[in-house]
């Protein structure tokens, strides 16, 4: 489930007091889906809680470790830093392409998937050239790929338990014209 589908589950019932059942009903699922699907809603929404728990240093630890693994195009080190089920989400904006990669659909899940992304991504001609830089965005490190004196994307990281759980990839033009393209 997507975080706005979790918290509009829980919603239902927690705070509308709906039955599975009448849930179920509403979602055209069974009583015992709906139950299954609550308590996956509330793991997922305790993990998300355990993600923003992390320190300060653990989150930068990780972080530049990402970075300086983008950087020198070193696999194995991304790999390492990834959480088994780690997701990826990116907000193309208007862009349908990226070099080869077309703008995703949703979330990519697993690290293997997310790491067959970035060495995609890395792969490409289209990303010769580009530097990976950090930058301080919205009170949180976070690293900007900047090509030809441009800002291209914003990446920010979630993580829990000494690994990264979520990168998130700001890709809209739109998006992006307030980050500087020079600390």
């Amino acid at each position: 489930l997507l975080v706005k589908e979790r918290v509009g589950f829980m919603k239902l019932h927690d705070v509308f007091d709906m039955g599975h059942a009448e849930i179920g009903e509403r979602l055209g699922k069974s009583e015992v889906a709906c139950r299954q699907l609550l308590k996956r809603a509330r793991e997922n929404v305790a993990e998300e809680r355990r993600t923003q728990e992390t320190s300060v240093e653990e989150h930068r630890r990780l972080f530049e470790a990402f970075v300086r693994a983008m950087q020198t195009g070193d696999e194995s080190a991304l790999e390492l830093l990834l959480a088994e089920d780690a997701s990826l989400v990116v907000d193309a904006g208007p862009a349908s392409r990226y070099g080869r990669i077309r703008a995703l659909g949703g979330p990519v899940v697993g690290a293997a998937r997310v790491l067959g992304l970035v060495r995609t991504f890395l792969d490409q001609t289209e990303t010769e050239g580009t530097r990976y830089e950090e930058r301080l965005l919205n009170g949180q490190p976070a690293m900007v790929t900047i090509r030809e004196g441009r800002v291209t994307a914003a990446v920010t990281f979630a993580v829990a338990s000494g690994r990264i759980r979520g990168v998130y990839v700001q890709y809209d033009p739109a998006k992006l014209v307030h980050v500087p393209s020079s600390a």
